[in-house]
């Protein structure tokens, strides 16, 4: 492993810290940045004065293509299963089976195409012969109820849902259901109905229902379109402020949490970068730091890139800032009414109502096509969360029928298609960086790279027109070459740095050319802190954590191990010192949430199980908790020994389960457990106490059973530790 990659890996297994490239990246508002330049090509520095070394030239043109260095089925299962449905696998045995139905899947379309199968079980190099059988298995994950949790949680995140104090969505949207609503019944009427409608097949519903009725239908448009009045609930307060001066304040409150959690934009940011110039610009691909998706967006929402009317325009219509976000209105519309949006619960998510009066701010608002025209002179000023709803449903609709439609100029043919496809662009980023660890944005909200722009604009239009299918975005970014990438220390072509730069766009900067790709080291990550958690109370077979903290201390540990609870407490991802310390105060002693949990499970097998041994116990807990069934002998048996006081090959298992869940408190809280983008090596060895409810046999059936259900062109038969494909 080379000088940099090993240092990374040491790093980020050592400390967990997750904001070493946050650390680094120029502040949107241009600090350390000369805001004079105001056209492409004007200004070359990168906020901080420039990447040192860059004019030395490109970096030497690698001796293979990067996409080679793929790591295997197995290793791909083990990514795949944290990634859709946030558990870890359940054991070798369920790894075993997932990586079989690939190979068997494969083979038989290779087959069935006339192709050769290479007797060695190579991977092909690419391709749909490659794609379709994992695209197969990733739709299977993706009918757990462990899936849909998963991304409950997230995108309740990602829309700012607040857990605590007075914004708390507590009544509105709930805990993620452990069971299904339906089947999206409810989704596909609100994404076909107004929010004026109110007969919906489910009258009274909470966003909780419509959020997994969403997940079911495959669509996350309704969800979107209807938190923005569930958001609209829940006002900020404050005391000793007049009405005028509270209502400017939550209008701000609301529009930071739009920007973050639909557009990803900053009017603040525009000034130096924008759809259309950045001072990270250079004409010079080579030296160019600003590659953004094309069309201007800022034109078609605020009617110019850097967000700013006439001057003379401020007096009369307000200022530019309360302008771009004054359909989040408040006074007249959240504050009174008797209208529940879509015929939803009242009383928990918010009653509104269309505005009767001119703003009482006096503002004209201007974003999308909410504004006043010469046809409309007064749509300005009746702007509303109303208006802002149907402007997405629109734009939505729009960009599912034919695409966003560029014009000359680089301009875009309607303002709702932009807010929509801006918002896409956002849901695209934010789900490819909780799988991948990194982002394809910076703090300017733009590509640094080529690379990282064609990822984000290639999974953004296909997410668009499948209608913001969650599944179809997460199939596109689990078949990316990067998400299976070799560990570093199996090598791939002649150098460490052979990637391109998506997971780590800074090292332009690096003095020495060989080092100015990404490695695949780049790729390890800390795990996001709910997923983290979820999976280990899903590992140990405890039950869930209360979504809404009750009490000081755990309301203390989930912020500081990186929750999302409130506006003032965003959360991070990855664990600093104190968040160590937290973490390891919890779970440390691995005390049993539950009556039987896994570890006292394991505890009774090892019992009841004629000649097994300390070490087959302590396997089968490796094997659930980190994903590997074996113990090395030269340093890690001696330490394992150390810990439980006997010797792996003792059959003496009596008292075990105390010893074991110490040793348990110890994996949790290692990197193997804390980390993503490095799984463990492939083995096929199952280990002696696996518990029998997920066999490979029971796996098998269970993908069986999926794909005759969903009319896949496949028979699948199951044997023991067998499976056969065949195409039909």
């Amino acid at each position: 492993m080379s000088a940099r990659g090993a240092w990374k890996v040491r790093a980020l297994w050592l400390a967990l810290a997750s904001a070493s490239l946050a650390a680094s990246v120029p502040a949107c508002d241009g600090s350390g940045v000369d805001p004079s330049p105001s056209r492409p090509g004007a200004g070359s520095s990168d906020g901080a004065g420039g990447d040192a070394g860059e004019d030395a030239g490109p970096p030497p043109t690698p001796s293979h293509v990067w996409t080679e260095c793929q790591a295997s089925d197995q290793a791909w299962v083990r990514r795949a299963i944290l990634a859709v449905t946030g558990r870890r696998p359940w054991g070798q045995a369920e790894v075993n089976a997932y990586e079989d139905v690939i190979a068997g899947i494969r083979k038989a379309d290779l087959l069935a195409a006339g192709k050769d199968v290479d007797p060695s079980g190579a991977l092909p190099p690419g391709g749909e012969d490659l794609v379709n059988a994992r695209k197969l298995v990733m739709r299977a994950l993706t009918n757990e109820d462990a899936f849909r949790q998963r991304w409950s949680d997230f995108f309740m995140d990602a829309l700012k849902v607040v857990r605590v104090e007075t914004k708390s969505q507590k009544d509105c949207y709930g805990t993620p259901l452990a069971e299904a609503f339906d089947d999206g019944a409810l989704a596909a009427w609100v994404r076909d109905n107004d929010p004026s409608s109110t007969n919906p097949l489910q009258p009274g519903f909470t966003m909780d229902q419509l959020l997994s009725s969403s997940i079911a239908l495959d669509d996350l448009s309704p969800v979107y379109r209807a938190h923005l009045f569930a958001m609209l609930s829940r006002p900020y307060t404050a005391g000793a402020v007049g009405p005028y001066e509270m209502e400017r304040a939550r209008r701000q409150n609301f529009g930071a949490i739009f920007h973050s959690a639909y557009i990803h934009r900053d009017l603040v940011c525009l000034s130096c970068h924008n759809s259309e110039f950045s001072v990270t610009y250079n004409e010079d691909p080579s030296l160019n730091r600003a590659w953004p998706v094309p069309g201007l967006f800022e034109v078609a929402l605020y009617g110019s890139s850097n967000g700013l009317h006439p001057v003379e325009e401020q007096a009369e219509k307000g200022t530019d800032e309360l302008r771009g976000l004054s359909m989040l209105r408040y006074w007249g519309v959240a504050d009174a009414g008797d209208q529940a949006p879509y015929g939803w619960n009242g009383l928990s998510c918010g009653m509104f109502q269309q505005p009767q009066e001119d703003d009482p701010l006096g503002v004209d608002t201007y974003f999308g096509s909410i504004r006043s025209t010469p046809d409309a002179p007064n749509r300005g000023l009746r702007a509303s969360v109303w208006d802002l709803e149907r402007a997405l449903h629109r734009g939505v609709d729009l960009l599912a029928a034919h695409g966003l439609q560029r014009l000359p100029g680089n301009k875009l043919a309607d303002p709702d298609e932009a807010f929509a496809y801006l918002l896409a662009e956002n849901v695209v980023e934010q789900v490819w960086a909780e799988v991948m660890g990194t982002r394809l944005t910076i703090a300017t909200y733009f590509p640094r790279t080529q690379e990282q722009r064609d990822i984000l604009m290639g999974l953004t239009e296909h997410f668009i027109a499948s209608h913001f299918s969650l599944k179809t975005l997460l199939a596109d970014v689990l078949a990316h070459p990067a998400f299976n990438l070799k560990a570093p220390e199996e090598g791939c072509g002649s150098g460490p740095y052979e990637v391109a730069r998506i997971l780590d766009p800074w090292t332009l900067s690096e003095m020495d050319l060989a080092r100015r790709g990404n490695s695949p080291a780049d790729g390890v990550f800390a795990i996001s802190s709910r997923p983290l958690r979820r999976s280990l109370h899903r590992a140990m077979e405890w039950p869930f954590i209360n979504e809404y903290p009750e009490g000081t201390d755990e309301e203390m540990f989930q912020t500081a191990i990186g929750f999302f609870l409130k506006d003032g407490e965003p959360g991070f991802r990855g664990l600093d010192f104190q968040g160590r310390l937290s973490w390891e105060s919890m779970y440390g002693a691995c005390s049993s949430w539950g009556a039987n949990d896994f570890v006292a499970k394991v505890a009774q097998r090892v019992t009841q199980t004629p000649g097994a041994t300390v070490g087959d116990a302590v396997i089968a807990l490796k094997d659930r908790l980190i994903g590997e069934p074996w113990v090395e002998p030269t340093s890690e048996k001696p330490q394992m020994e150390a810990l439980l006081g006997r010797s792996l090959a003792d059959t003496d298992v009596t008292d075990l389960e105390g010893k074991l869940r110490s040793l348990c408190g110890e994996l949790v809280s290692s990197p193997q457990f804390m980390m993503g983008g490095q799984p463990a090596k492939d083995t096929r060895e199952v280990p002696k106490l696996s518990p029998p409810e997920v066999s490979y046999e029971a796996t098998c059936g269970y993908v069986a059973g999926f794909l005759g259900n969903i009319g896949a062109p496949y028979t699948m038969t199951c044997g023991p530790g067998t499976v056969t494909v065949t195409r039909k």
